[in-house]
């Protein structure tokens, strides 16, 4: 199992320097065996919203937390 970080998502999201490699990993891996925090989730909007991309924030939204398979893990 892997808990992928903030960065990692938005390297593709955003098409930063390291977008094919990151994209590659998150590709290659079985969903179900990817975790993401709520506070990434957070982190995630936040930037996208600050940046005004709300389109990308709902695709992301739509694509990793409704339909990819993603763990949620829930933070106390």
């Amino acid at each position: 199992m892997y808990l992928v970080d903030t960065n990692i998502w938005l390297e593709v999201l955003l098409e930063q320097d390291k977008k094919h490699d990151a994209h590659k990993f998150l590709t290659d891996i079985d969903p179900t065996y990817l975790n993401i925090t709520d506070f990434t989730i957070y982190s995630i909007g936040i930037i996208l919203t600050k940046l005004g991309e709300l389109d990308l924030l709902e695709r992301f939204y739509k694509d990793v937390i409704y339909e990819s398979g993603v763990n949620i893990i829930r933070l106390a």
